[in-house]
């Protein structure tokens, strides 16, 4: 751990998901670094790009650039520059402006879009955060210096509940295969709680063109194009039938979807991604994402998809419960949610595992204590 109090020049966005006002993700990091004892200064990038008008996207790189170079200048020194940047941002431009002036560090998680993401900056940073350890080997094809840092929870965020009504629930976006296991979930009877964007279908003529006119029309497309409208057009009919079968919740606030999880026995989780969020590409990422670590320290039991990277933070079975396919899935969500005991113990142990392995203080630490040696 270290001891000493540094001045950090944090860069970062607001929220995690699409969700309007959303500011949770810069409350786990930013108010994570502030509690250590840490003199942040905060730029939220995404506040400043709302405020600029122009659509043209190399003139909003320059101007967000200029802007922190600028507020960079006027409150130097820093320690490190600690930024949650992407190449759709900024350009190398920034960080050779100021690497000889501090150490700069960029955070990164979507290993799926490494190509049109990260490959142009990371080479230009001192060091590159990443969460999936196969995200690694992408930094080394550029020459980038890398560093596993997992995702994390703030345990100030996310607090246990002492009233969990909710059997089994999932907040998320309904993109890629989400809506295909929530789907089979309902339809096994299973009793789940959904709640966030995109999930409510609407009986409206753009709906009744996508499920009744376009398909027609894709058949004078070539085979992989075809492919590609056909399995949105599925998606749009899952959302019709899960429509069916429960009632839609909202699109939570910051703090209302803390208080879902920690109302929830069981809670969720689908990480799986690829390249490019192309759903129809072979390559699929099961990592760690923010809920694998969200849930627990709620003290609700994880239901996520199983990965070797889960291994490394939770034992299997006693801390978190993970599923190999959709029938393991229904299975375990039928006997969990619906087995209090056996669920809430798991829970138990795994909001003390979290509490003691998996906060974002634990993540800060450990990092800052390997760049001070």
């Amino acid at each position: 751990m270290t001891a000493r109090k540094l001045k950090i020049f944090l860069v970062m966005g607001s929220g995690a998901a699409p969700v309007p006002n959303s500011e949770i993700f810069k409350d786990n990091i930013y108010e994570s670094l502030r509690s250590m004892g840490h003199c942040v200064h905060l730029i939220q990038f995404d506040k400043f790009l709302a405020n600029t008008k122009s659509g043209n996207l190399d003139l909003r790189k320059q101007l967000l650039e200029d802007h922190l170079l600028e507020s960079f200048y006027e409150n130097q020194p820093f320690d490190y520059l600690i930024s949650f940047l992407t190449d759709e941002q900024v350009t190398p431009r920034f960080y050779k402006e100021i690497k000889n002036q501090v150490f700069t560090i960029n955070w990164t998680c979507n290993a799926h879009q490494f190509e049109i993401l990260h490959k142009e900056i990371s080479p230009h940073l001192d060091l590159n955060t990443y969460i999936s350890l196969k995200h690694k080997d992408l930094y080394k094809s550029v020459g980038a210096k890398s560093y596993w840092f997992p995702m994390a929870a703030n345990e100030s965020v996310y607090r246990p509940s002492n009233n969990q009504d909710i059997k089994i629930s999932f907040v998320g976006t309904a993109y890629g295969n989400r809506p295909y296991y929530i789907w089979r979930l309902l339809q096994s009877g299973v009793e789940l709680k959904l709640f966030g964007p995109n999930w409510e279908f609407k009986n409206n003529f753009n709906n009744f063109l996508k499920i009744y006119i376009a398909p027609l029309l894709y058949n004078f497309l070539g085979k992989e194009k075809r492919l590609i409208y056909l399995e949105k057009i599925f998606r749009t009919n899952l959302l019709q039938q899960i429509s069916s079968l429960t009632s839609v919740g909202s699109i939570p606030n910051d703090k209302e979807y803390a208080e879902i999880i920690s109302r929830s026995i069981v809670s969720l989780n689908f990480p799986e991604s690829r390249v490019n969020n192309d759903y129809l590409n072979p390559e699929v990422f099961f990592g760690c994402n923010l809920r694998d670590f969200e849930i627990p320290l709620s003290k609700s039991m994880l239901l996520t998809q199983h990965s070797e990277e889960l291994d490394y933070f939770f034992e299997e079975g006693k801390e978190v419960v993970s599923f190999t396919n959709e029938s393991d899935m229904i299975d375990k969500a039928k006997y969990y949610s619906n087995n209090h005991k056996a669920s809430k113990e798991i829970a138990l142990a795994g909001y003390k595992r979290a509490m003691h392995e998996h906060t974002w203080k634990n993540r800060f630490e450990s990092l800052f204590s390997e760049l001070e040696k």
